[in-house]
């Protein structure tokens, strides 16, 4: 038949909707004549199936993002992988050939095409649309022939006759809301029921004569036209609760729309460090990895992620400005199965009128702890601005070293912007390191005159018999060069110093005030003075004017 592997592939993720949707054809038929035709014939198939899966298959849950980077792929194989990574950042757990995301999307389709079908297909019906993009509803009111309705007091009291409708609750939906209900009414009687915007598409008395008037109309409080102007200035009569105001129902619509893929913060669309969608609209951030010991076998990971707010665009909500960034990411061995993803949302502080233009030069943080294994790894991040759709790609390696028992060491050099004592106030995890608040500076940059905070862990010093302490001392030293600028001594004393176990914690402000702008080394000197041991952990940092 002269399929391509492509063709076999692809068709097995997208041939449920083909033929549900009423195309009866096979995907790829062989043409009689020559091999050009039958070349050009495959050819316009196989982008039929693209086309189709854009426009058919996945239009009510692709996230614009993934609409969008789908559109500018140039070739089959691109689209071909960008369709497997669609489903699989889906899955619930893609270490496993199943899918059920996947399963449960095309179950739900024909589902809709076999009970929501109206002279046109089910899946393009309003019941169709909600079906397949938010499933099953925790309950369903069904009326199929309309009955005497009456109204309660907020809609005007009094009773009428309805067409058929049905009204569908959902408990909780992902970036809806909770108690959502849809009520879809049916005004032909053909079985096409589409999604009422007011409570009174129902009522098949409106438009009919004075027939079913409310209670506020027979009185002559109200007329029939505020009902269909109802929540509008020319409904001020009728006081709806705020769940059945004008305002929310469309707010509501509006959110169902867009479909659940307005809530996948994606991991991957298959997007490069160098790849033109990112570098066109770009979301600069940066990223750094800290390693701290939990066991012989374990090693807190911390991965901090730092956004300039001059970066971000902040939305004005009734004078308070405030932006946010979906940020998903997610690291791999060198064995190449997922070991852990995570995905969140970093709130930036929110500001007034009087202090929006200073927040604008602050810089926000993100921080996820994961215990891993030693060995080397990968992480991905993609962070995007949900005001701007600006999105940055950050892919680093790096090792998770190896702490052996009863042998000196250090954790990672963190440079800081603020250390302090967290105290009885952590209501987070986010850059808590024992009884510390560490929050790292991700660039390791400083402004001149700036003090350079720096965090460091020492493991297993050795126990002083004579005190049952360790007995450790140090400095830190600066050079610049080569040559050296600043020392300055550990602090073995005071409360940025913390003993636990054979665990010591050590925090110091380094003064720049006088060390002009350029690149400079930190090398953090750690003497165990029983063992008689030196480790000398460094790092860099950059001052500027």
């Amino acid at each position: 038949m002269g399929t391509s592997t492509l063709g076999i592939r692809v068709a097995a993720g997208v041939a449920v909707l083909a033929f549900a949707a009423g195309s009866c054809a096979p995907a790829f038929a062989s043409a009689s004549g020559d091999e050009k035709p039958q070349k050009k014939s495959q050819k316009r198939e196989i982008d039929d199936v693209f086309k189709r899966w854009l426009k058919e298959d996945v239009i009510y849950i692709i996230s614009p993002e993934e609409k969008a980077a789908f559109e500018k792929l140039a070739t089959d194989e691109e689209r071909e992988q960008f369709i497997e990574q669609f489903w699989v950042r889906r899955d619930p757990d893609p270490d496993t050939p199943e899918n059920p995301t996947r399963e449960e999307h095309y179950r739900r389709i024909a589902y809709a095409n076999e009970h929501f079908a109206s002279g046109r297909a089910g899946w393009r019906t309003d019941r169709g649309r909600m079906y397949v993009a938010w499933g099953k509803p925790d309950s369903i009111e069904s009326n199929p022939t309309g009955h005497v309705y009456d109204r309660p007091q907020w809609q005007g009291g009094g009773s009428t006759t309805t067409y058929a409708y049905e009204t569908w609750w959902y408990r909780h939906l992902e970036g809806v809301g909770d108690d959502i209900e849809i009520e879809f009414v049916d005004p032909s009687g053909s079985g096409e029921y589409r999604i009422a915007r007011t409570p009174f598409e129902k009522d098949a008395m409106l438009y009919v004569g004075n027939s079913g008037p409310t209670e506020l109309e027979a009185l002559g409080v109200a007329n029939r036209n505020e009902r269909a102007a109802y929540g509008g200035s020319g409904g001020k009569t009728y006081n709806p609760p705020t769940k059945y105001s004008q305002f929310e129902i469309l707010t509501k619509l509006a959110a169902l729309d867009r479909g659940p893929g307005e809530n996948v913060r994606f991991d991957d669309l298959g997007l490069r460090a160098d790849d033109p969608r990112i570098e066109q609209n770009a979301l600069p951030f940066a990223v750094r990895t800290d390693f701290f010991r939990v066991s012989d076998r374990d090693v807190a990971v911390s991965l901090t992620l730092q956004l300039e707010h001059k970066d971000l665009a902040f939305e004005n909500k009734g004078g308070v400005y405030s932006a946010s960034i979906n940020v998903s990411g997610k690291l791999t061995p060198l064995s190449g199965k997922t070991a852990g993803k995570f995905q969140e949302v970093i709130l930036t502080p929110r500001y007034g009128e009087d202090n929006i233009a200073a927040g604008q030069l602050q810089k926000s943080a993100f921080q996820k702890n994961i215990l891993m294994a030693p060995g080397r790894y990968k992480v991905e991040v993609i962070a995007r601005d949900t005001t701007s759709g600006k999105t940055g790609y950050i892919t680093q390696s790096f090792v998770v070293p190896r702490y052996d028992d009863a042998k000196l060491a250090t954790s990672s050099v963190v440079l800081a912007s603020r250390i302090e004592e967290a105290g009885n106030r952590a209501s987070s995890p986010q850059f808590i390191i024992g009884k510390f608040k560490v929050i790292p500076n991700v660039s390791n940059t400083y402004r001149v005159g700036q003090p350079v905070e720096v965090f460091l862990q020492i493991y297993d010093a050795q126990m002083d018999q004579t005190t049952l302490k360790p007995s450790v001392d140090g400095e830190y030293i600066v050079t610049r060069e080569g040559k050296e600028v600043r020392r300055v001594p550990l602090e073995t004393a005071g409360k940025f110093y913390d003993l636990t176990g054979s665990q010591i914690a050590i925090a110091r402000a380094i003064d720049t005030t006088d060390l002009p702008a350029g690149t400079y080394t930190l090398q953090v000197r750690v003497n165990d003075r029983v063992a008689q041991r030196t480790l000398t952990p460094e790092t860099e940092f950059t001052i500027i004017p």
